[in-house]
């Protein structure tokens, strides 16, 4: 499939550098902290377990949403989750290293089926109808936050947003276990505990079934955070192990994505 050519095309991947703000709590973007914070907070902070998309593990993570100006900002428990341009859809840059690996793909199928593991607000869902249009055939979108679900779903039923997304309450894991064999042409994993994966994510049995849920010619996306020691070194690991060929690495500020294809070169189709 290639992207859209009218509406948001290209505008999406550009990215969308939150501004400052005085709300309280005060909130860090990744590019925020690395830039205005003492050298030694970062590290603090993520020690912590604060991170912007970082998963809320509280009985009842309060989820609200503010606008400042054109950016729509999502914050879990007062630590922002997630910005987005609500006129170009443009948000993190570390998503349009995910779209640009998914761009580069060469699909014969008319249409795609995608999976995102971890929500945040539904940016990426609404990027990939913008971006692929008629071309997206479903997106299943799962969280573990039935609030940050409980959200999107309200959009959803508003009817503008969010037309060819399902969204899933539900362990990242626990679905891919139960999703069915060659399902998807993108899968695309964006869970965090902090900066850390929780238990289970990016394994290498968690990689098999990834594997296995994708369509021929599919690929697997995961983001990962750099202040996790050997992060990419271990991961790539799990994804040699588990059969992923064509293994390729974006890196912008904090984040590290990862890329894996199904299908060695000469045998994908």
């Amino acid at each position: 499939f290639a992207p859209v050519t009218a509406g948001h095309s290209g505008l999406v991947l550009v990215y969308m550098a939150p501004a400052r703000r005085r709300a309280a709590p005060m909130a860090y973007t990744e590019e925020y902290v690395e830039a205005n914070l003492p050298p030694n907070a970062l590290q603090r902070l993520h020690a912590q377990g604060v991170s912007s998309r970082t998963r809320s593990f509280k009985a009842k993570p309060k989820v609200i949403q503010r606008i400042r100006g054109k950016i729509r900002y999502t914050f879990v428990d007062g630590f922002e989750q997630s910005a987005m341009d609500v006129e170009t859809l443009a948000g993190y840059d570390y998503l349009k290293l995910i779209n640009e690996f998914i761009m580069d793909l060469n699909h014969d199928q008319p249409s795609c089926c995608f999976l995102l593991l971890g929500v945040g607000a539904g940016v990426l869902c609404r990027q990939w109808e913008a971006l692929f249009g008629e071309n997206v055939q479903k997106i299943d979108a799962v969280d573990l936050s039935k609030e940050v679900i409980q959200m999107c779903t309200v959009e959803k039923q508003a009817g503008a947003s969010f037309v060819k997304t399902k969204f899933v309450h539900q362990d990242a894991c626990d679905f891919l276990y139960q999703a069915k064999r060659g399902t998807y042409n993108v899968i695309v994993e964006d869970v965090f505990a902090g900066p850390n994966k929780p238990p289970g994510i990016n394994t290498k049995k968690f990689l098999e079934q990834a594997r296995s849920c994708l369509k021929p010619g599919g690929c697997y996306i995961s983001n990962v955070h750099k202040m996790v020691p050997n992060v990419q070194q271990e991961v790539q690991g799990q994804m040699t192990a588990a059969g992923f060929h064509n293994l390729r690495v974006k890196k912008r500020g904090i984040n590290i994505v990862l890329y894996g294809a199904k299908d060695a070169p000469e045998t994908a189709h």
